[in-house]
């Protein structure tokens, strides 16, 4: 669980801020096993670590909604080999994880691997919306008992997949070129896909953990 650098009260949209990656984290360890593994080995060398990876959106969306949550964006990074775009967040809050955002540029794929893709997300539903964003921004004046139901509208948007299932044969084509690129398609480890006109579950094995140093964390 996060906590802050200084013994001042938290404010109410850094309580808020503490939460959302606390229920991150915590639905991220549940669906994948072996991070306990990780937490074992930390803890036995007496370290902590700052988790700060959430995937599922671009660049322009999630960094919207942690500029509401006081964050700014610091650097941005190109990776040529893999064809992606990244930024790095910062919180004045120094014991609030740096959040790394990046996104594939599609348009750099092959023409067949551009078009499964595009072809997923042209069913696309922006769960994000000007009005939440304005609630995000605006918590000091937002009621303790709104508080959860805006928790759960904001985690929505960090890990719900926004388009229809991409099938089983589009993400495995995908893949042969960019790892990146099939596990956005897909997103969780579970992947639910379309295969012969069902919905059936294909187990994923491409997924991320980070270990990052901040400063006296590791």
């Amino acid at each position: 669980m996060l906590q802050l650098s200084n013994e001042i009260s938290p404010s109410q949209a850094q309580r808020f801020t503490l939460s959302l990656f606390d229920k991150l984290w915590e639905q991220y360890r549940q669906r994948v096993s072996y991070v306990r593994v990780y937490e074992d080995i930390v803890a036995k060398h007496q370290a902590s670590f700052v988790n700060d990876h959430s995937p599922s959106m671009g660049i322009a969306s999630i960094g919207r909604i942690f500029e509401a949550l006081g964050y700014r964006a610091k650097e941005c990074y190109q990776f040529e080999d893999k064809h992606l775009n990244a930024i790095y967040f910062q919180h004045p809050e120094p014991l609030f994880p740096k959040i790394f955002v990046s996104e594939i540029r599609v348009y750099e794929l092959s023409e067949k691997n551009r078009n499964r893709i595009l072809k997923s997300v042209s069913s696309h539903k922006s769960l994000l919306t000007d009005g939440l964003l304005q609630s995000i921004h605006n918590l000091h004046t937002t009621r303790s008992t709104s508080l959860d139901s805006l928790l759960e509208r904001t985690l929505n948007c960090l890990q719900v997949v926004p388009w229809a299932l991409p099938t089983l044969e589009d993400v495995q084509a995908v893949n042969e070129e960019s790892q990146y690129a099939a596990w956005v398609l897909a997103v969780t480890i579970d992947v639910p896909v379309i295969w012969q006109g069902k919905v059936i579950n294909c187990n994923w094995k491409y997924a991320y953990f980070e270990l990052a140093q901040r400063d006296s964390f590791t």
